[in-house]
């Protein structure tokens, strides 16, 4: 039987969502910012103002949260970075991530992301929860297409809608993308380093 949990994010979870990190994230992840599942993992979970982990069975399959990109303007970045398990049950997992949106909600007016133009399991989760999907544009280091998506205040989601804010949102199968938060100079140096 199948046993899902959400649960707080911890670092503890890392190592086995890096270790068993889709193809499509591990290539999301590159070729937005040059970084690993490891790093982006670390990143976007110190960078989080909330992030949980999706457990079957005991064992982490994904995880997941929002960076505040700009506090005072209440922008916030959603990210996700799953698993092989995850394409496994996709249904059970994605439904029980779906209530977390609206905790993402909580730290955020607008939440705005890319996802990679290759990545069409996220690109068709994105389109079940009712995202408009923008045209494919070059992003990241080796601009490759990205495309960013939005859902705004009372749009449906499936049966759900969202009646609290304006929402702009881009989810990593929930994306990583902006959640690299790297100076110029920083960016630039690891742009070098790809």
């Amino acid at each position: 039987m199948l046993k899902v949990q959400i649960v707080r994010a911890a670092y503890s979870h890392i190592p086995e969502i890096a270790a068993s990190a889709r193809e499509s994230d591990r290539q999301e992840l590159h070729a937005i910012a040059c970084v690993t599942p490891v790093e982006g993992l670390r990143i976007s979970l110190e960078a989080s103002c909330a992030a949980w982990t999706a457990m079957v069975n005991g064992s982490p399959v994904c995880m997941f949260g929002v960076c505040p990109e700009g506090v005072l303007a209440g922008v916030g970045v959603p990210w996700m970075i799953g698993t092989h398990e995850l394409d496994k049950h996709p249904v059970t997992l994605l439904r029980r991530c779906r209530p977390f949106l609206a905790e993402m909600f909580k730290c955020c007016v607008l939440l705005q992301n890319y996802v990679d133009a290759r990545n069409t399991t996220s690109i068709q989760w994105l389109k079940w929860l009712g995202f408009r999907i923008e045209e494919a544009r070059p992003a990241g280091p080796f601009g490759l297409p990205f495309h960013r998506f939005e859902l705004r205040r009372g749009v449906f989601m499936g049966r759900d809608a969202i009646n609290c804010y304006h929402v702009c949102i881009c989810l990593h199968p929930l994306t990583f993308g902006a959640c690299a938060h790297y100076s110029r100079k920083a960016r630039k140096e690891k742009e070098d380093d790809c």
